[in-house]
């Protein structure tokens, strides 16, 4: 009989201790990190196309103690860390999968189980809930806090499961007060779930604080049955209110340019629709006019108006999984707005006056109606910049292209930002010569006109980013962690933040730093544009109020948060659904 046949019959007894597992080792001659494999194999063999019965979850159930059990006895180094997490993974979203094809709970509590596997083992279990819990109550991105967390899932089980049972206060009192933070902590809950905890014990809470209409009190009912995923894709947006039903008005359209001289380009993916940006460049003796135009949606939405108000709630276009895309606006509205090739639209322009070294000597805003001579992929952008003599479009862009390098050139610590931001996303780093075009001409329009902002002493809405505290956290609060746990900290990014006041961007390492490029994509963009015009330009009035200013901006954190946790449980329901 051989080793695989062995472990079916091993499994099947179900009688898994320290010394029937060293028999098993001994007599197949393996280790216990190739039992640990062949155990996942196993697992993964079963579970495609099977109907699931009791005796089919029982087995299932003991293969999961068999791999828990093997985890537990032993000490993984980071690559075998990392390997076994993606087997825990797959295993799990399999799982998942067909726990809901089949409605079954013993297959959805065997996930959860696999979830609770603890791979790198520490000594300060302890003291990382500590850390843990002082990040809750400072409300740190859901992101920052798994990623600690996933250095030793063993603090999710610490001492009658305390984070779940912390956190389910703050939730409860959140849905008390109808708090928005209510989306954060359910999030939280989700992540520090076992299956260990005192199931009676919450939903006895539950049932004595809401009634059967609350939808989110029904969510942490199911939470606490086990059923992390609730919602269908339909019903995730709802719970956020993303409306897809937007309001319509005519924009007017602009029939003819402000000026000819400029050739107006754009640089997008292949699947782009709404396009908010463009460059252009022309030869002014030794230096350049460089080109970054915005669409001007400022002159085109009044604030107040059920267009404007729309926009406010669904905030920011979010690509979704399955090719769904929010929007901030209908999508009439949108083509009308939109940078498309061929269109004469109203733009915000910033002309900086460069050389090819990046220095800028001097630079004006204006605002004015010009026409969108092409619409280029990535692709093309850099196939015309690498066949610069060929087409005339390529010289120009390939001007530009200099220009790009020479600003990258001067704050390579962006590099290592974007970079580290976009594998937080599993995304990788694309550094394409239109990428280094658009990345570098959108952080120097948004830079200067941060500095006029600030230098005008106009109300503004600034972006920052903080350096990292949590090292500085740890050492005030004298918490024990692993090497590997502070290492991973100090390769943390915070989460940029909207602010009244500048200050510094520490990923794109600039002393001042706003957001104004997107306003099609992000309402922050739009109303930065209302406050530019109205306060420096002074071209547009608006209704301005300081209280409503300092309000917004709250806001705009708020909701910037509640909608990156919409996509991310969008997408990962998304990803279950297309298994199914």
């Amino acid at each position: 009989m051989n080793t695989t046949e062995n472990l079916k019959n091993f499994v099947l007894e179900g009688n898994f201790n320290q010394e029937s597992i060293d028999n098993f080792l001994f007599s197949n001659d393996i280790s216990e990190k190739q039992l640990i494999r062949r155990a996942f194999k196993l697992l993964n063999s079963f579970i495609p196309n099977i109907t699931p019965d009791k005796d089919f979850c029982d087995y299932i159930s003991k293969v999961i103690n068999l791999i828990t059990i093997l985890c537990e006895n032993c000490n993984f180094n980071k690559k075998e860390i990392e390997i076994n997490r993606t087997r825990i993974k797959k295993s799990r979203e399999a799982l998942l999968s067909l726990a809901n094809k089949y409605d079954n709970y013993d297959l959805l509590m065997n996930a959860n189980k696999l979830d609770e596997i603890s791979l790198a083992k520490h000594i300060e279990v302890q003291d990382l809930v500590s850390l843990i819990k002082m990040l809750i109550d400072r409300k740190e991105d859901v992101n920052v806090i798994k990623k600690i967390l996933n250095t030793n899932k063993g603090s999710i089980l610490s001492n009658d499961n305390e984070l779940f049972d912390y956190v389910f206060n703050y939730a409860i009192e959140a849905l008390k007060n109808d708090d928005r933070e209510k989306y954060y902590y359910i999030t939280l809950l989700k992540i520090f779930y076992t299956s260990k905890i005192d199931k009676k014990k919450y939903i006895s809470i539950i049932n004595s604080n809401f009634d059967d209409d609350n939808a989110f009190a029904n969510e942490m009912y199911m939470l606490v049955l086990g059923v992390r995923r609730s919602l269908t894709p339909e019903q995730i947006l709802d719970k956020y209110e993303v409306y897809d039903n937007l309001p319509y008005s005519k924009i007017y359209v602009p029939n003819n340019s402000f000026n000819d001289d400029d050739i107006l380009l754009t640089i997008d993916s292949s699947d782009t629709y709404i396009r908010d940006d463009a460059i252009s460049i022309r030869k002014d003796g030794n230096l350049y006019v460089l080109g970054i135009h915005i669409a001007d949606l400022a002159s085109k939405i009044k604030p107040g108006t059920p267009i404007d108000t729309y926009a406010l709630n669904n905030f920011e276009c979010k690509f979704l999984s399955g090719g769904k895309r929010t929007r901030l606006y209908h999508r009439g509205i949108e083509d009308s707005l939109s940078l498309n090739e061929g269109t004469y639209r109203s733009v915000l322009s910033l002309y900086v006056i460069i050389d090819e070294e990046g220095e800028v000597k001097d630079y004006y805003f204006m605002p004015s109606d010009l026409k969108i001579a092409e619409n280029l992929t990535y692709a093309q952008s850099d196939d015309l910049i690498n066949h610069k003599g060929i087409h005339e479009d390529g010289k120009m862009l390939y001007e530009i292209y200099k220009i790009a390098r020479a600003l990258e050139s001067k704050n390579v610590d962006r590099l290592k930002y974007w970079n580290i931001k976009n594998l937080s996303k599993n995304e990788l780093y694309r550094n394409t010569k239109g990428d280094t075009i658009v990345r570098e001409c959108m952080i120097l329009y948004n830079t200067i006109m941060a500095s006029l902002a600030k230098e005008n002493k106009i109300p503004f809405v600034y972006r920052v980013q903080d350096p990292e505290y949590i090292s500085y956290l740890i050492d005030q609060s004298n918490i024990s962690v692993s090497e590997s746990t502070s290492n991973l900290i100090k390769e943390i990014y915070l989460e940029s933040q909207y602010s009244e006041y500048p200050r510094k961007h520490t990923g794109l390492n600039t002393d001042i730093y706003t957001q104004a490029t997107a306003p099609m994509r992000r309402y922050p963009d739009f109303y930065n544009q209302q406050l530019f015009h109205n306060f420096f330009l002074e071209d547009i009035p608006m209704d301005f109020d300081e209280d409503r200013h300092k309000m917004l901006i709250s806001y705009y954190n708020q909701r910037a948060e509640e909608l990156a946790l919409m996509a991310a449980e969008y997408n990962r329901e998304m990803k279950l659904t297309r298994k199914k």
